[in-house]
Parts: structure tokens; C-alpha cells; sequence
């Protein structure tokens, strides 16, 4: 449904087909063919970036970068200023050249200082000279139509074309792993919700390892990003995202699995029996309705809280804890670059609080706290936490693995 609809905001987005795979004869049930992401005419189009394309308007594109899960083959990239991690995605970390490596990382800390700065919407010092701002404009509604638990902060791509070419600026985009949509989610507590940005998704889950980078939430309570998304929006309620329109595809799709769902459920009996197949739909539609109409109240919104919004994000660094995994004792180093309230805690996966750590003012410099692996009720079991740091600006976290 997503790639559908990114196509028809005319972003492109991987083709999709449905697939009944047999694999040595044996029947396997229904997948979905996507063709992956790369560069070239039909798919990211952009310029061929070459290894000798090391200056002049060559070296300024195309590149394609992503923010995601550290973790793959072929993982390779870099931390920004503002301790965001990009990966090269083309040209790739083994045929990437210095020169280029340099170029693009010293383009994106540009962007961010940007959007760090007093007015990041200076025509001549902002974020319009680094961005294309309607493709995030697009990127941010098809993300919040459909509710994606990983939008902004996993599987987050961006690219950029020649500074010569129509596409020479920061685009966001294309959309990539929409399963975590449409009311599901890894967490029980979110699944069906209607309410709410995926935007502030850090308010909500501070312990999460992966956070979606500062600038999106500075960029969205600009006053000419919410006149364009709001622009955008209006148009696309009369089309595509008609209630109407959106059930009409969803329909298509259903007639189009309507003899292959029987043999699925056949081979796949026990996949969910919590809800029937026609259950799932009518669920579906639903939860759609109701979210068209939150964005439809809330979207004009945005801009009223810009003043609220910490512009400028602290220096704030929490390191890896060691040893980790720990058995006993681990010691958890953050640092400061001013005196700031601060608030050490560890958290369960679920976000239940389990010990505070510190909680309190701390100086500027360095600091570590021992933590023993007890909670103020006693020992905990095995398993994997988060430390979350809160200062009055940041929230950073870290995963933590006990093992007893």
C-alpha cells in the first residue's frame, strides 16, 4: 500500500508484486517481490558517481545515504556533529573515494548546523539552501498516514543529485520497510493508536536506541514547511488520500490475493488468530479513517509550537557502557559540554523504569556511574535494558545486556 501510494505522489518508490513461492516443491505461501534500492534511471536517478569524479560539480553528486540499524554487511559511514550515524548506500564504504567521503560529510554537518542555527529557515543561511523541502514535505506525510514506527530514524534514506542538476539538493526519500504501519507496531501499547506524530516518536520512547535525528523535528514546526504540508495535505484529501480512494486500493489488493489467501492460510494456519483475514481488513480501514482525520485536525498545529522546541541540541555524549554484556558491576561514562539537570535511569525493553541512577545536577566535564545490577526491590534477571540519559535538551540512550 505504501509503495502504491508513494508512486502516486509521484516519489518513487520500489515495485511490488505479490508472489506464491514454492521452493523444492514444497509450497511456502505469499510473499512480496520489491526490487531494491539503487541507483539508476528508473529506480534512484541520480548521477553515476565515478572514482575519479573527485572535484569540480562532479564531486557534488550523486550520492544516496541512509540512516539505519548499525548492523549488515557493508556497513559503513560516519557520525555527524550531532552524533547522527549516515551510512553510504551509493557509492558504497569499499568504492567511495576520499574527496567524496569528505564532500558529503561535510555537506550534511552543514545541514545540520543549519537547522541548529537561530533561523534555520534563512533563505541564504538555512535549510533552504541545503534541502528539497517538498520531498520532505511528501516523506513526512506518507510516513504519518501510515503511522511507521521506524520513520525518520531506521531504514531512513536520503540522496542528492549534482549541485548542476534539478536534483542537486537534499531529498528525503524513497520509503523503504512500511511494516511497522497502518496500527502495528513491536510494541502492544501502540498498536491501533490513531493519536500522535511519529515525529515526536522520542517523547514516547526515550529508551530507544535509534531516535529520529533532531532536524526532522525542527524542520516540522517551521512556519513554510507546515504552509506546504498543509498545501499538500488539502490536495491530496481530494485524491489519492480520499477515504474513498485509499478503500478502493486496499480492495484491489484484497481481490487480487483472493484465491492465494486460502492456500496461505493453509500452509501458514497458526500466523495470527487473533483477528480473521476479513477482520484484519475491516480493522484496517478503520484505523485509516480515524487517523485521516487526527492529521486533518492536528496537522496546522505544528507550527504553534515552534517557539516550545530546544533549536540548538546540547553536546551531550553517552558512552557504551562496560564491560557489556556485565555480570556484576558495569560502569556508564557520559560527558557534559555545560552543567545541565540531569536524569539517569535504566529501563526495561517495555520502558518500565527500573533503578534511577542519578538524578540531579551534574557540571560540566566527564562523569561515570557505577550501576550493580539491582533495582531499589532487589536483583533483576537477565536480559537486556537501556540506560536512558535526560538532560534539559537530549535524550540518549544505550543498550545494556545483563547476564547472570
Amino acid at each position: 500500500l505504501a509503495y502504491r501510494w508513494s508512486l502516486a505522489m509521484g516519489r518513487y518508490a520500489s515495485r511490488v508484486r505479490f508472489c506464491e513461492l514454492v521452493l523444492n516443491g514444497n509450497y511456502q505461501g505469499v510473499y512480496v517481490l520489491m526490487e531494491k534500492l539503487k541507483r539508476d534511471k528508473n529506480r534512484i536517478d541520480v548521477s553515476e558517481l565515478d572514482p575519479d569524479d573527485i572535484a569540480g560539480d562532479s564531486l557534488t553528486g550523486g550520492y544516496i545515504i541512509k540512516i539505519d540499524k548499525w548492523e549488515g554487511e557493508n556497513v559503513g559511514g560516519w557520525w555527524s556533529n550531532s552524533r547522527i550515524f549516515y551510512q553510504y548506500h551509493y557509492p558504497q564504504k569499499d568504492d567511495i573515494q576520499d574527496q567524496q567521503i569528505s564532500y558529503i560529510r561535510n555537506f550534511m554537518n552543514a545541514f545540520e548546523n543549519a537547522m541548529k542555527s537561530a533561523n534555520p529557515s534563512d533563505l541564504s543561511t538555512g535549510y533552504p539552501k541545503y534541502i528539497d523541502l517538498d520531498s520532505f514535505v511528501d516523506h513526512f506525510i506518507l510516513n504519518e498516514v501510515c503511522k511507521n514506527v521506524d520513520a525518520y530514524r531506521i531504514s531512513a534514506f536520503f540522496f542528492k543529485d549534482r549541485d548542476s542538476k534539478k536534483k542537486g539538493k537534499l531529498h528525503a526519500g524513497p520509503i523503504w520497510d512500511f511494516n511497522l504501519t497502518l496500527g502495528r507496531s513491536w510494541f502492544p501499547q501502540d498498536r491501533f493508536v490513531t493519536e500522535g506524530w511519529q515525529v515526536d516518536y522520542g517523547e514516547t520512547h526515550p529508551w530507544d536506541d535509534y531516535q529520529v535525528p533532531f532536524f526532522w523535528n525542527v524542520l516540522v514546526h517551521q512556519s513554510e514547511f507546515v504552509d506546504r504540508a498543509l498545501k499538500r495535505w488539502t490536495e491530496l484529501r481530494k485524491g489519492i488520500f480520499s477515504i474513498d480512494s485509499m478503500y478502493a486500493t486496499i480492495d484491489r489488493l484484497v481481490d487480487t490475493l483472493s484465491e492465494a489467501r486460502t492456500r496461505n492460510l493453509q500452509r501458514w494456519p497458526e500466523m495470527d488468530d487473533e483477528f480473521s483475514y476479513d477482520q484484519e481488513i475491516r480493522l484496517m480501514k478503520e484505523w485509516i479513517a480515524k487517523r485521516l482525520v487526527w492529521i486533518d485536525t492536528h496537522l496546522g498545529l505544528l507550527a504553534e509550537v515552534k517557539e516550545a522546541l530546544p533549536m540548538v541540541p546540547e553536546a551531550v555524549i553517552l558512552y557504551p557502557n562496560y564491560p557489556n554484556p556485565f555480570n556484576t558491576t558495569t560502569t556508564i561514562r557520559f560527558s557534559l559540554s555545560r552543567a545541565s539537570m540531569v536524569d539517569l535511569a535504566v529501563y526495561t525493553l517495555t520502558g518500565e523504569r527500573v533503578r534511577t541512577l542519578f538524578s540531579g545536577p551534574k557540571p560540566k566535564g566527564e562523569h561515570t556511574v557505577v550501576w550493580n545490577g539491582e533495582t531499589e526491590q532487589g536483583s533483576i534477571a537477565s536480559g537486556i535494558y537501556f540506560v536512558r540519559l535526560k538532560t534539559e535538551k537530549t535524550v540518549h540512550t544505550q543498550k545494556i545486556l545483563m547476564v547472570k
